[in-house]
């Protein structure tokens, strides 16, 4: 990226500070019509900010996004990104995609010991094998949970692909898998882009913002709390809603029976 290559930038974001990073550099680049979503501390160096997401009338992003377009020449029909790949040979394994990055690991990733019930389902009750995967940095996760699992399940029958996977890698497993299991993170993105069947679980974040929930592809468990979704709390130390309780109790309550059910329909 150089100075002066462009004249319009449309800053697509459902974070804060990934929102006012890509401000900043849109600034440093000299372009002159920068559109963004609402969040974020910096949007009063946008030269067009799309109105607010809100909790209390929740849109799903990828059709908030559009908004950004109003400043610019561009009918909503017309817009359209496709990011479709190509579909490879789909495969016996389901993936599992445990963890989630970074600061929004304690209230928006299922407890392990709750993930460990499906890989002991899939493992006793159907011929699928499993498919783990991490970002880098996050194995100790992975190794935590193969680690709890019941001494009699066939441990041949998990791959561990840890902090191993590029992002084309990745695509390339997902597409691969039967169907895929994860939190709110990028793999339910990628997943959905595949139209793959995925159980998904939410704590912290607003699954009617984040899910399009008129796909029937798509599972989401969750519990309805007062406190969800956490952003409309005041405590953000140390970048995150802090929980108000001593753990997630949205993800702790997810009852595993209904997801089991699911899945079998699933598998």
């Amino acid at each position: 990226l150089k100075k002066g290559m462009y004249d319009s930038m449309i800053i697509l974001e459902m974070g804060s500070r990934p929102a006012d990073a890509g401000r900043l550099l849109g600034h440093y680049l000299g372009i002159q019509n920068i559109s963004s979503t609402y969040l974020g501390r910096l949007k009063n160096i946008c030269h067009y900010v799309a109105p607010e997401n809100k909790d209390d009338s929740p849109e799903y992003w990828p059709m908030h996004f559009l908004k950004t377009l109003e400043p610019f020449d561009v009918e909503k029909e017309q817009a359209k990104i496709d990011l479709r790949l190509n579909q490879t040979k789909e495969l016996d394994q389901v993936l599992i995609h445990p963890v989630v990055a970074g600061y929004g690991m304690s209230t928006k990733m299922l407890p392990l010991e709750k993930m460990k019930i499906l890989i002991e389902f899939i493992l006793n009750k159907t011929v699928y094998d499993i498919i783990l995967s991490s970002g880098p940095g996050e194995e100790r996760y992975i190794k935590n949970l193969i680690d709890m699992l019941d001494t009699k399940i066939d441990i041949n029958r998990i791959k561990n692909v840890s902090g191993k996977l590029s992002i084309m890698d990745l695509l390339r497993v997902i597409s691969e898998s039967k169907a895929v299991i994860c939190n709110d993170t990028s793999v339910l993105h990628f997943a959905t882009n595949f139209d793959k069947p995925i159980i998904t679980f939410f704590g912290a974040t607003n699954e009617n913002k984040i899910v399009d929930l008129d796909n029937d592809r798509v599972s989401v468990f969750s519990t309805v709390l007062e406190c969800r979704s956490c952003h409309k709390n005041s405590d953000f130390y140390p970048f995150w809603p802090k929980c108000k309780f001593q753990s997630a109790k949205c993800l702790d309550d997810i009852d595993m029976n209904d997801v089991v059910d699911r899945l079998r329909d699933i598998l």
